[in-house]
């Protein structure tokens, strides 16, 4: 029923040609077209639409029309599979093929973008408020000062004036760390009406056996009604000092018993 002849390999050039069409809203003029001269219609001039026109213009193609249709949808499509693509490749979700249309389209983008960005951020009029960040690596820091006029100073310079030594190496800081300082121990706090503590004395000292013969003639010679001086008192019996071996001193006592003639004399008194 039809010879084939071929196929159309490039849907563009029909979307192209439908693109290119006028399209109008006309009234068909007494007698004419379908006789409906009431009817708004919308569609294409003959002599515009070739490729939808039938016997030289004088009536519509439907085959043709129909087979542009297609044909400017499949355009379509390919359009919208090619966009998919160059998203994809936007986000990473798929890398496009090298010397390919997406390709170009991605390096493209970003290359624009960042040519954006960097335009807008050396721009004083971008509006950033605040910048936050945990670290800044730049050569040269600029600040503002309340004359309107900026004080600029690069790395070597800052370390200069913040008087450090140290140098930056890999990845770390180039503040050098500070020296931890030893906290200072606390010295006990005296109080008013806090008594210091008093020492502990050594244990008195056992009296050996000379003492206790001096210390019982004494007594015998009190008893007798010679009082002893303090003197001898005191020395007899020594308070002993705390230290770690005690000594102990026996004293003679100093106070002679009374001869019997002056027993005799004092009671003839």
């Amino acid at each position: 029923m039809k010879n084939i002849i071929g196929t159309v390999t490039d849907p563009n050039e029909a979307l192209t040609q439908i693109l290119a069409t006028p399209i109008y809203q006309f009234h068909y003029k007494p007698g004419m077209g379908t006789g409906d001269s009431a009817t708004t219609y919308v569609g294409v001039m003959a002599d515009e639409a070739p490729w939808a026109m039938h016997y030289n213009g004088t009536i519509v193609n439907p085959v043709n029309t129909f087979g542009y249709t297609v044909l400017g949808l499949q355009a379509i499509n390919k359009k919208i599979e090619g966009l998919d693509l160059d998203l994809e490749g936007i986000a990473g979700v798929v890398t496009p093929l090298p010397g390919s249309a997406s390709e170009s389209f991605v390096t493209s983008f970003f290359t624009n973008l960042f040519s954006k960005i960097t335009t807008w951020l050396a721009d004083a009029g971008n509006g950033i408020g605040d910048f936050f960040a945990n670290r800044v690596r730049t050569k040269e820091l600029c600040v503002e000062k309340s004359d309107g006029t900026e004080f600029c100073v690069n790395g070597d310079q800052l370390q200069a004036i913040v008087g450090g030594s140290g140098t930056s190496s890999g990845g770390g800081s180039g503040t050098p760390p500070a020296e931890e300082t030893p906290a200072p121990t606390p010295s006990p706090e005296v109080t008013e009406g806090t008594a210091e503590p008093t020492p502990a004395l050594e244990p008195e000292p056992e009296p050996d056996s000379t003492t206790s013969t001096t210390s019982t003639t004494s007594t015998t010679s009190t008893s007798s009604g010679q009082a002893s001086s303090p003197q001898a008192e005191s020395e007899a019996t020594p308070e002993p000092e705390p230290v770690a071996e005690p000594v102990v001193e026996v004293v003679e006592p100093t106070t002679k018993p009374a001869s019997e003639g002056e027993g005799n004399t004092n009671a003839s008194t």
